[in-house]
């Protein structure tokens, strides 16, 4: 889903539209600034050849992997959302964005190794992380954390934070009688 220039991912297992009548029924029921998506991305394909590959072949060498995300629109093609799409899928490590009638090639944006946050809609957690580590996991997966840490809900894909934004969080936090609350991975 794609809403107020933020991308959340519902893997398909528990997605309730993938097309046909449930897909004239979002269409019509949702807010226009509200797109619906199905998202392809991973090794599914390099799986299914390699399967199928002759084992006796002569192994190729290695070559950088492309991180392909397909993109169909099941609910409100529109720039806003097709805009998101892009620039979340460079911040997750992908390459190319393939949309119906549009292929995008991609530029890893400058902000890689800075924070990022997201806030569960659910309990409110604000969840934010930095760092080699954190951009090494989500370029290997794809996507960022789906999941609250807390209560499990999905959550907006992260976002970049700026330098004021994570003080102002850091300052909500603060009570005069506490220290700084704040959930950080920890490295071992």
């Amino acid at each position: 889903m794609i809403r107020a220039g933020s991308v959340t991912l519902v893997p398909a297992e528990f997605a309730t539209v993938r097309g046909g009548p449930g897909a004239c029924l979002a269409r019509a029921a949702l807010d226009p600034d509200v797109s619906i998506a199905d998202l392809e991305f991973g090794d599914e394909d390099d799986e299914l050849e390699a399967e199928l590959e002759d084992e006796d072949a002569p192994a190729e060498p290695d070559e950088a992997e492309d991180r392909d995300l397909e993109v169909r629109f099941l609910a409100n093609d529109v720039p806003a959302a097709r805009r998101t799409l892009r620039h979340w899928a460079a911040r997750a490590g992908h390459d190319r964005v393939w949309f119906r009638d549009q292929v995008v090639d991609l530029e890893p944006p400058a902000e890689l190794d800075g924070e990022f946050a997201t806030t569960c809609p659910t309990c409110a957690l604000e969840i934010s992380d930095s760092g080699p580590e954190l951009t090494k996991f989500v370029h290997e997966v794809g996507h960022f954390p789906l999941n609250c840490f807390v209560c499990g809900t999905f959550v907006p894909q992260w976002e970049p934070v700026s330098a004021p934004a994570r003080e102002e969080r850091i300052a909500r936090r603060v009570r005069p009688d506490r220290e700084v609350q704040a959930l950080r991975a920890v490295e071992d």
